[in-house]
């Protein structure tokens, strides 16, 4: 069970920031109270300083968590991790133009590791992304084609089982593709490459299975319309 009193779950933080003739460092690690030496977080970020570009941002971001420390500041029982890796960190990278009309954002990049060394996802630009800061047009002034594709890998449901009070999952969330991709009308819309699946699924509860061995595949079209979302 989660703590009851809000204080109880503010976690304090160490943050110091560095200026050198290039980049601007900011570093900050979260550790739980009355646990100093238990931090569940270290982030970490540069934001290079303007130089000759003017309204150019190369920024680099990076994040390692420690999940065992984390479940210790949200108050979850130690027999609650349920296998859950012990260590994850995330990158992120992005680089961006600003120019009278526009934002070009040329690089984005940012992925999820476990243990450091297996990417679990990565989301990336496939070409530059053109935000349209005008007040005239269409927000993004991309002609139609592919922008941005995650993949991910693998992923083991028993993971979250740590995270949900009672339950236990088993099974995997199988690897696939997402492709964000733009129409000759400007429309947005989300694919998958090939079915998203979720294979072998089993949930327990105490009063025993709700579900067992399920196997779920669905190819999924998302579309980004002005008026909504529709699947």
């Amino acid at each position: 069970s989660l703590p009851t009193s809000p204080s109880e779950r503010t976690a304090s933080m160490r943050t110091f920031a560095s200026t050198s003739a290039e980049s601007t460092v900011f570093a900050s690690t979260p550790t739980a109270p009355g646990r100093p030496d238990s931090p569940w977080a270290a982030v970490k970020a540069s934001l290079p300083l303007a130089g000759e570009r003017q309204g150019a941002v190369d920024a680099h971001a990076s994040a390692d968590m420690d999940v065992y420390n984390l479940l210790a500041f949200l108050d979850i029982k130690k027999s609650g991790r349920h296998g859950v890796p012990r260590k994850f960190s995330v990158d992120f990278q992005t680089s961006l133009q600003q120019k009278p009309d526009r934002i070009v954002v040329s690089k984005l990049d940012a992925s999820l590791f476990k243990d450091s060394k297996t990417r679990l996802l990565n989301l990336a630009l496939t070409q530059p992304l053109l935000v349209n800061t005008s007040g005239e047009g269409k927000p993004v002034a991309n002609t139609a084609g592919q922008l941005a594709q995650l993949n991910m890998s693998d992923i083991r449901l028993d993971w979250f089982s740590a995270f949900i009070p009672d339950t236990t999952l088993s099974g995997r969330l199988r690897s696939t593709d997402f492709v964000l991709a733009m129409d000759e009308a400007g429309i947005a819309g989300i694919t998958t490459d090939r079915p998203f699946r979720l294979s072998n699924v089993t949930v327990t509860t105490g009063d025993g299975p709700l579900l067992k061995n399920v196997e779920v595949s669905l190819r999924p079209a998302i579309l980004l319309l002005p008026e909504g979302t529709q699947i």
